[in-house]
C-alpha cells in the first residue's frame, strides 16, 4: 500500500468515536475513585486498591484498542474457530473451577486479582458468528444458518447459565439478535423461533426460584415495594438506594465524595452495577446525560461502520460489538432507572472491572480496524 493510500486509509479513522470512549473512561476515573476509595479510606495507589487496579486496566486496554485498530481484522477471521473453542475452554473452566460473587460461579482467581471469563467469551463468540454468518455474504440467510448460527450460541450460553450469569445470558441473547438482523434474517424466521423457543423461556422460568423472578420483575411492579414489607426486604433493596441516589442528585449533584447513598455504602455493587445512580447523585442530572450522550454517540459511531464496512465479517463483527454495548448500556441504565430487571452486569467504560473493561475496549479496536479499512480502493 502506498503511502498516499495509507494516509487515505488513516481518514477512516473514527475520531468522534475515540474521543467519546476517553471522555467516558476519564469519568470513571472519579467515579471509581468515589465508589471505592469514599469514606472507607483505602490506600489509593497501594497494590489492593480498586482504583489504581482500574488505572491500570484503562492503561492496558486503551494500549490494546490502539494495537488492534492497526491490525487487520481479517485475521481475526482465520482465528475464528481457534477464538471459539478457548471460549468454551474458558467458560467451562469457570464452571468447573471457579469461584463464587454476588450469587454466581464467574470468577476465576485469588482475591486479589479476579479474572471473568465470561467478557472476553462474549467478544470470541461474536468473532466466530461474523465468521460463519459471513460466508453467505449479503444474501438472506438460509434456514440452516440460523440454526447453526443457534447453536454456535447455545454451546456457550449454556455454560453461562450454569453459573448462572443471567445478565451476561441476555446480553448474549442481544448480541445474536442485532447479528441476525445485519445478516438479513427474515421475519418469518424470527416468528418461528419465537414459537419454538417459547416452551424453552416458559421452563427456564419455573426453574427459577421466588427471589430470582421477584428481582427480574420487580421493576414492572415497583409499587409493591412500598405497601408489601416482605416484597420490600427482598427484591427492592437495590432499586430504593438507586432511586434515592438518582434523586438526590438533583441537575449539579451532590459532588464528590459527597453523595449520601454512596459514601454511606447503600448501593450494593456500586463501583460496577450502580455506577449510573452514584453519578446521578454525585455529578447530577447534567453529569448522568453526558454520560448517555457519550454512549449514544458511541453506538452511533459504530453503526455507521456497519454500513460502511467493506465485507461481510467485518459488517457483522461490528455489529455484534455494537449489540454487546448497546444491550450493556439498555440493561444497566434502564435498571438504575428502574426501568429493567435486576441483573448484575456493568456500564460500558464507566463501571469499575479489568475483564470488561479489556473486553469493551479491545472490542472499540476491532470497529476502529473496520473503519480504517472500509473504504474500498479503487484505481481507475
Amino acid at each position: 500500500m502506498s503511502t498516499s493510500i495509507r494516509a487515505r486509509s488513516w481518514r477512516e479513522f473514527n475520531p468522534l468515536m475515540v474521543v467519546a470512549v476517553l471522555l467516558l473512561l476519564a469519568i470513571s476515573l472519579p467515579m471509581v475513585y468515589t465508589t471505592t476509595v469514599g469514606s472507607a479510606g483505602t490506600l489509593v495507589f497501594g497494590l489492593g486498591s480498586s482504583f489504581a487496579k482500574h488505572i491500570v486496566w484503562i492503561s492496558v486496554g486503551v494500549s490494546l484498542m490502539f494495537g488492534l485498530a492497526l491490525l487487520d481484522y481479517q485475521l481475526l477471521r482465520s482465528l475464528a474457530i481457534v477464538l471459539y473453542v478457548a471460549a468454551l475452554g474458558l467458560l467451562g473452566m469457570v464452571v468447573a473451577l471457579g469461584q463464587v460473587k454476588y450469587g454466581a460461579q464467574s470468577w476465576i482467581g485469588s482475591s486479589q486479582l479476579s479474572f471473568q471469563p465470561t467478557e472476553p467469551a462474549k467478544l470470541m463468540v461474536i468473532i466466530a458468528l461474523a465468521a460463519f454468518w459471513s460466508k453467505h455474504g449479503d444474501e438472506p440467510s438460509p434456514w440452516k444458518s440460523v440454526f447453526v448460527s443457534l447453536v454456535i450460541l447455545a454451546v456457550p450460553l449454556g455454560l453461562v447459565m450454569l453459573q448462572p450469569d443471567f445478565g451476561s445470558g441476555m446480553v448474549m441473547i442481544g448480541i445474536w439478535l442485532v447479528m441476525s438482523l445485519v445478516a438479513n434474517t427474515r421475519w418469518v424466521q424470527y416468528g418461528l423461533l419465537s414459537l419454538l423457543g417459547a416452551p424453552i423461556v416458559v421452563l427456564a422460568w419455573l426453574k427459577f426460584d421466588q427471589y430470582q423472578r421477584e428481582r427480574l420483575t420487580v421493576f414492572l411492579t415497583p409499587e409493591r415495594c412500598e405497601t408489601d414489607i416482605e416484597f420490600r426486604m427482598r427484591a427492592c433493596w437495590q432499586i430504593i438506594q438507586s432511586r434515592l441516589a438518582i434523586g438526590n442528585g438533583g441537575l449539579g449533584g451532590m459532588g464528590l465524595l459527597r453523595g449520601v447513598q454512596s459514601q454511606l455504602n447503600y448501593l450494593p455493587v456500586q463501583e460496577s452495577d450502580f455506577i449510573f445512580a452514584v453519578t446521578a447523585e454525585e455529578l447530577g442530572f447534567i453529569g448522568a446525560a453526558v454520560v448517555i450522550v457519550l454512549q449514544l454517540i458511541i453506538i452511533w459511531q459504530i453503526w455507521r461502520v456497519v454500513e460502511r464496512a467493506r465485507d461481510p465479517f467485518g459488517r457483522l463483527m461490528v455489529a455484534g460489538i455494537g449489540g454487546l454495548l448497546l444491550v450493556h448500556c439498555l440493561e444497566n441504565i434502564g435498571m438504575n432507572l428502574i426501568m429493567m430487571p435486576m441483573t448484575g452486569i456493568p456500564l460500558p467504560f464507566l463501571s469499575y472491572g479489568g475483564s470488561f473493561t479489556l473486553t469493551v475496549l479491545m472490542g472499540i479496536g476491532i470497529v476502529l480496524s473496520v473503519s480504517i479499512r472500509s473504504r474500498r480502493w479503487s484505481f481507475n
